[in-house]
């Protein structure tokens, strides 16, 4: 479940825009693929990273860490900020590029009868690098094996392109440094915004993953005894869901209004239109709705499911089927009333589940939400301005 709440970082909104380039409805598979293989490289960052936050339970002493020092632990290494901040950025950067580089590829297929040749351009950066500097101006044939390993992006950061054209060829480009392995890659061809098989955090885990026929759709009875080949088949297993979930989306009548729907994830938000009604009667009622609304789209985002009910007066209901369980809703800027609010919902209310939004992130947040994981209470939360992380206490 860690490693699927992870693979967000590419179907969140902003991660998202990285494969949404319009490649034409012919492409449409070529586009899923190149989201898959993203979203299968995010699993294994993330199986990397779990590995290094386990090395943080316990002391120097060789002793368990508590939860509140285990966190701080963590928070007290460079885990969060390479993983999350200085990575993220740089692997978004590059799977912007590719994917537009990708767009561009597929886009000189088609025309290849009139443009039969590539072209290596020079770089935008300002500061251009020697060793790509060498290469613009080569022209060769779009089949030709130079454009497996020298298609831009060829580095991090890289901002040289190509372009199709019918200019006479010329010679490839003689003795030269070797490209990288892991950007040895032409994302037109592969759908991979990187060559993902000899990055570090892929091939220190899996070294069959360049012939590995579990990426391409094997059947989960087929998969080698492995344990490194389920983290390919929780990628695999999510996008086979994602056309169930459509038809059902679809499948709601008229008594549902039809609000958002996530066609990376699945995830998707329907609301009865009696409780549409119930929020115009008030304006307490109606800032209530949008609140609870805004909740339900934050959750959908991350690819979970929810009906939000009607709310009947002088009843006291869970707010949302969320996943085929009733939840409750909770936005709270305080920790003050964490556990009365989640008791309540939970004992009172009928809920299985309670959904929250903390408005704040701070330590005394954290010993609420500690409660009550001792207390088995099944609660998933977030932090406001960080929505698509989405974290749970069971």
């Amino acid at each position: 479940m860690f490693i699927k709440s992870k693979i967000q970082f590419f179907e969140s909104k902003s991660q998202h825009q990285s494969f949404s380039a319009e490649f034409g409805k012919t492409d449409r598979e070529f586009v899923n693929q190149f989201k898959t293989n993203a979203a299968v490289f995010e699993a294994f960052k993330t199986h990397a990273q779990g590995n290094e936050i386990a090395t943080q339970l316990l002391d120097e002493n060789g002793e368990l860490r508590s939860f509140d020092k285990f966190r701080k632990a963590v928070l007290g290494t460079s885990i969060k900020t390479d993983y999350n901040i200085n990575w993220l950025k740089t692997e978004y950067n590059m799977a912007v590029r590719s994917a537009r580089m990708a767009e561009k590829w597929k886009g000189f297929e088609r025309v290849k009868h009139l443009y039969p040749n590539i072209e290596f351009m020079e770089s935008t950066a300002t500061n251009k690098r020697p060793e790509h500097l060498q290469w613009v101006g080569t022209i060769l044939p779009m089949e030709h094996p130079w454009w497996n390993t020298h298609t831009p992006p060829v580095g991090w950061g890289c901002e040289c392109s190509i372009e199709n054209t019918d200019k006479e060829i010329t010679t490839a480009p003689g003795y030269e440094e070797p490209v990288m392995p892991v950007f040895a890659n032409n994302p037109g061809k592969t759908a991979e915004f990187i060559n993902l098989e000899e990055h570090p955090m892929v091939k220190g885990v899996c070294k069959n993953f360049g012939s590995c026929q579990v990426r391409k759709g094997m059947q989960l009875s087929d998969i080698p005894n492995r344990p490194e080949c389920r983290i390919c088949m929780i990628v695999q297993e999510m996008y086979r869901n994602v056309e169930a979930r459509k038809q059902r989306y679809k499948s709601y009548e008229k008594a549902w209004e039809k609000e958002y729907f996530n066609s990376d994830n699945g995830g998707f938000v329907v609301i009865n239109k009696q409780r549409i009604t119930e929020s115009k009667k008030s304006k307490n009622e109606g800032i209530k709705f949008d609140k609870e609304k805004s909740m339900c789209l934050n959750y959908a985002k991350s690819g979970n499911t929810i009906e939000m009910l009607r709310s009947p007066e002088r009843e006291s209901i869970p707010d949302v089927n969320f996943n085929g369980i009733l939840a409750d809703l909770k936005k709270t800027s305080s920790h003050n009333n964490i556990v009365k609010y989640a008791k309540h919902a939970i004992f009172d209310q009928g809920a299985k589940i309670v959904l929250f939004e903390f408005e704040k992130e701070t330590s005394k947040i954290y010993d609420e939400i500690l409660k009550l994981k001792r207390m088995h209470i099944k609660a998933y939360y977030y932090f406001t301005g960080n929505e698509s992380k989405i974290y749970k206490t069971f």
